[in-house]
């Protein structure tokens, strides 16, 4: 075993890293304190010991233990408000999905009656019209009897003034 001597405030710097690096050498691999003077802590708690610093872990470990937790309890919050905000805004939208399908429908059920109102409207039309167009070949039928008529009775007209001529012309 190497030979420890122990180090106190009036200790220099140089022997508490002599001291850092012979505890290193005593932990040899597979231990569980070889992980604890792995090289490169071994070369932080030195520079640690040299810049004048403090080189207690777990002070370290506590301090980002809690910047973790603070950091956590932010990531959290601001997950729920993100939730919270996006499940406002789905009931939101669900709410103007509803509407909109309301509103869809009750224009659907508008435009089936303005549809029924129009095929209804176009079938009297087309009735009227049909009755109109009967109405108008009929009255042309008595348009062209009453010109027939009017005929028949400027030739009975012309036969009346002949025989009345003929009539006077016997007279005479």
């Amino acid at each position: 075993m190497a030979n420890l001597q122990a180090v106190n405030g009036q200790s220099a710097k140089a022997e508490e890293i002599a001291l850092l690096h012979k505890m290193a050498a005593l932990a040899q691999p597979g231990s569980y304190l070889s992980s604890l003077f792995s090289e490169k802590m071994v070369a932080h708690i030195e520079r640690q010991i040299t810049d004048d610093m403090d080189c207690d872990l777990y002070a370290g470990y506590e301090y980002y233990m809690q910047q973790e937790n603070e950091a956590r309890g932010t990531l959290n919050q601001a997950v729920k408000d993100a939730e919270d905000k996006a499940f406002g805004e789905i009931d939101s939208l669900t709410k103007r999905v509803a509407a909109l399908t309301r509103d869809l429908e009750l224009a659907r059920e508008q435009a089936k009656a303005n549809a029924e109102d129009a095929n209804e409207a176009w079938t009297k039309f087309s009735a009227e019209r049909a009755e109109t167009d009967r109405l108008l070949n009929e009255l042309q039928g008595y348009i062209e009897r009453v010109e027939d008529l009017e005929k028949e009775v400027m030739r009975r007209k012309a036969q009346v003034l002949d025989l009345r001529e003929k009539i006077e012309a016997m007279a005479r």
